[in-house]
């Protein structure tokens, strides 16, 4: 039977490199393992775990280097405060605002009625001059030679 390896672990088919974290170093990280992903592959999971164990250990290392030269060990991740209903209010009345400015940028960038009549009008004055020869596909005679910019 086969040595049990060491920092692999494996669930439901899955498979992960898992370090402990020493005790001194928990306050640091604010958990107690390190562990990085390797995918479901087992083959491509045994190719990339001692690149992984190097990276975690590596983690590890620093942090105690960190705490080793007096540095204030930086402090865990933030916990997520609770939202209140202010601030959903707040983040609905941006979005709307932002949803708005984005409406009428699209609307401001769209031709005007003057604009198409324009163009309509001299696609009528180029036609009735000779400049388009509609003896080919009219349509896409007319949208080659249309700038609505």
């Amino acid at each position: 039977m086969a040595a049990k390896r060491r920092h692999w672990h494996e669930k439901d088919g899955r498979f992960w490199a898992r370090i402990a974290i020493p005790e001194a170093l928990q306050q640091h990280f604010g958990k107690t393992q390190l562990s990085e992903a390797l995918g479901g592959d087992r083959r491509a999971a045994d190719r990339a775990h001692p690149a992984a164990v190097a990276r975690l250990q590596e983690k590890i290392m620093q942090a105690r280097q960190s705490l080793q030269s007096s540095e204030v060990p930086a402090p865990p991740a933030a916990s997520l405060k609770s939202i209140s209903l202010d601030d959903v209010q707040l983040a609905a009345w941006a979005h709307y605002e932002r949803v708005l400015s984005d409406d009428a940028a699209k609307r401001d960038a769209m031709p005007t009625a003057a604009g198409m009549k324009a163009v309509y009008d001299d696609i009528l004055r180029r036609l009735d001059a000779g400049d388009l020869d509609v003896s080919k596909d009219r349509y896409a005679m007319i949208n080659a030679s249309v700038n609505l910019n």
